[in-house]
């Protein structure tokens, strides 16, 4: 057998333990979802399968330098799909070259975005999450996106420096000045930007211990998440203010 062909075999295996772990991780949160695990059970053994993938994923990236086209070409997915992983929380879905990265702007603003990198060094297929466009009214996010925009298949960015602009972005309209770009729903901007001071302010008064200072505060933070649409931002304060009133209900 010819270096070559011993080459192209191991990274099949390769790419077949990366296929079982990303199945083993998918079964772990079906497991999850059905409560016949605990959150810290699941994470323990997904950290182990993910320290695994890793390793396998660096092997298969070896192959960059030395490989055929196509051994570069898988090499090349390999070693995107890894710095991904150390840099953002991030799931794939049956194979490592589509992914769901999840991005915070804040405590309240969480995205999920879905990548598509199958056909790297081409360029990838980045999917705006639906709350993005409901938020923030950003159609789509990509064209904020130089690299995106001005994508080089010949000299190709790494894929988290994609998300490294999509989080820089993010963060710049939910925690920054307001901005005049008429591609982004001002007034809903501005309501996010208010609720993230607020809350802010509120867990200073709630350490402070100035509970009903706190309860305000975060009555107007629940208030504008409705205003919002935000049922889940609801829900979480609507839940913290009912345990401060319960606290301050059993110290009286």
């Amino acid at each position: 057998m010819s270096s070559e062909e011993s080459a192209t075999e191991s990274i099949t295996e390769l790419k077949q333990r990366v296929k079982a772990i990303i199945g083993e991780v998918n079964s772990l949160k079906a497991d999850l979802q059905k409560g016949t695990i605990t959150l810290d059970k699941f994470r323990e053994k997904k950290d182990i399968l993910e320290n695994i993938l890793r390793g396998i994923l660096d092997k298969i990236s070896q192959y960059k330098d030395k490989g055929t086209p196509e051994q570069k070409i898988d090499a090349g997915i390999a070693e995107q799909a890894n710095k991904l992983m150390y840099e953002f929380q991030t799931d794939f879905l049956e194979k490592i070259s589509r992914a769901k990265v999840y991005i915070s702007a804040s405590l309240d603003d969480h995205f999920i975005f879905d990548i598509d990198f199958s056909n790297y060094p081409g360029k990838p297929k980045l999917i705006d999450p639906e709350i993005i466009r409901k938020k923030i009214s950003i159609l789509p996010l990509e064209t904020k996106i130089p690299l995106l925009t001005n994508w080089n298949s010949a000299n190709p960015s790494n894929i988290v420096e994609i998300f490294y602009d999509v989080e820089r972005i993010l963060l710049n309209i939910i925690q920054g000045e307001p901005t005049e770009d008429t591609d982004l729903n001002q007034e809903h901007i501005k309501k996010i930007q208010e609720r993230q001071k607020l809350v802010i302010f509120a867990d200073l008064e709630r350490k402070a211990k100035k509970f009903d200072k706190a309860i305000e505060l975060y009555k107007k933070v629940i208030e504008i998440s409705t205003e919002l649409e935000d049922y889940e931002t609801v829900n979480k304060y609507n839940k913290i203010v009912n345990e401060i009133s319960a606290n301050i209900s059993q110290n009286t």
